[in-house]
């Protein structure tokens, strides 16, 4: 694996950008993704839809790769993908409360954020549950 990061075939891109650590992501699989990033994969990458790989486990709902992904460097929460949505509204729209639990004992996490249709994470709250946490932490 390393030897295939060091050639750059890690760098490959489909037609939507997205490279092995993201594809893996979206396939929720934790153990490759972890594998990718320990072998010197950039756990920051962006693809054309500005999603991440922290972004993506957010909306699979896994908590253990969300707590693996916060924690790498360089890895920003709060970075938007393309239509403005943050890791903690796709956590909330996908109602994945242990997720956004977790999100929101993060430093500097903007519960407040707004996406390009002006909503916030408490508008996609689709459970009382899940407002009344936002709210606790400072939704408005």
């Amino acid at each position: 694996m390393k030897k295939a990061i060091e050639y750059g075939y890690n760098d490959i891109q489909d037609y939507n950008g997205n490279k092995i650590l993201t594809k893996a992501a979206s396939k929720n699989n934790l153990n490759l993704a972890k594998m990718l990033v320990q072998c010197g994969d950039d756990p920051s990458f962006l693809g054309d839809s500005k999603r991440n790989a922290l972004y993506i486990f957010c909306r699979e709902g896994n908590l253990e790769a969300v707590k693996f992904f916060a924690s790498q460097p360089n890895i920003d929460p709060n970075s938007p993908n393309v239509d403005n949505w943050t890791t903690l509204m796709i956590a909330v729209k996908y109602d994945h409360y242990e997720v956004v639990q977790y999100l929101l004992t993060l430093k500097g996490i903007d519960i407040n954020a707004k996406n390009v249709w002006n909503e916030t994470a408490l508008q996609q709250a689709k459970s009382e549950r899940m407002r009344n946490l936002l709210i606790k932490n400072g939704a408005v």
